[in-house]
């Protein structure tokens, strides 16, 4: 505790003696102890990465930031993915295949039953899209024979379709070296969509 000279003499205060003149009053308040002042700093570092893996496929989403737990909350706008689609999006593929009759009887045996099948686009994003046609594995153990526009099946390229449009392909199947009847044979698929064949050779 330290009183600075100059108050000491205008009140009349004496180091070892009386505090007290002219009617003033010294009061003097000591305070002892220690103060401490502790700053904690922690920061978050968070970041993003968004990604699909087929080529084509976009996004329109909004990033905005979560107030709670700091970290980012998304909103989907509009998009468009392609097959299979995810559900809240517009879908790039869609299917339409159509056989002009599905059962043939009377087949010669050393002969083809022929089919015209009609392959259709109907996606929803105004765009060409590739589609292949391709028989099911396992639906032919009798071994028929099945081409595509003269080709075998499992060799023909996927077919480009516009928006909207078609094409005609014709599907042969020739019987295999045992059985004369097929049913549900090559259960065909583009895309999602499957068709079943039943051949009766004579």
């Amino acid at each position: 505790m330290e009183i600075n000279t100059e108050v000491a003499a205008e009140l009349g205060a004496v180091i070892g003696g009386s505090g007290i003149s002219g009617g003033t009053t010294l009061r003097v308040q000591t305070n002892m102890g220690k103060s401490e002042t502790v700053q904690r700093t922690q920061s978050n570092t968070v970041g993003f990465h968004l990604q699909d893996n087929d080529a084509g496929d976009s996004f329109t989403v909004d990033v905005k930031p979560d107030p709670v737990f700091g970290t980012f909350v998304f909103g989907l706008q509009a998009a468009t993915t392609s097959c299979p689609w995810e559900p809240g999006t517009l879908p790039r593929d869609g299917t339409q295949l159509t056989v002009d009759s599905p059962t043939q009887v009377d087949v010669p045996a050393d002969g083809a039953a022929i089919f015209r099948l009609t392959l259709g686009n109907t996606g929803q994003n105004d765009e060409e899209r590739e589609y292949r046609l391709d028989a099911i594995t396992g639906s032919n153990p009798d071994g028929a024979v099945v081409r595509l526009n003269g080709s075998s099946i499992a060799d023909n390229p996927p077919i480009k379709i516009p928006s909207g449009s078609s094409r005609d392909v014709t599907l042969t199947i020739e019987r295999g070296p045992l059985a004369f009847d097929y049913e549900n044979l090559g259960s065909l698929c583009v895309r999602p969509v499957m068709r079943q064949l039943q051949i009766r050779y004579l």
